[in-house]
């Protein structure tokens, strides 16, 4: 038996995404997706209220955001669902 030969536009779109990172594809196809840089509003939890700055993801459900606390920038992990990007 002949083992399974994967095509090679594949293995390039896959080591693409690897490069580039999933964060980047997915921030071009959605418009509500943060940039870095973005002012967001934390939605709940215990920084419910509070202003943060979108930094990076953390993965694909959770993103690092700069929290201001005692007049220093905070990097804090958030679920997406917690924040929301100013209108």
């Amino acid at each position: 038996m002949e083992p399974l030969r994967v095509p090679e536009d594949l293995i390039a779109l896959i080591k693409l995404r690897e490069h580039t990172g999933l964060a980047d594809e997915a921030a071009a196809s959605a418009p509500d997706v943060p940039q870095p840089g973005d002012k967001l509003n934390i939605l709940e939890g215990p920084f419910k209220g509070l202003k943060a700055v979108f930094s990076h993801t953390d993965g694909q459900q959770r993103s690092i955001v700069l929290i201001n606390l005692l007049n220093q920038q905070t990097p804090t992990s958030l679920a997406n669902t917690q924040i929301k990007k100013f209108a």
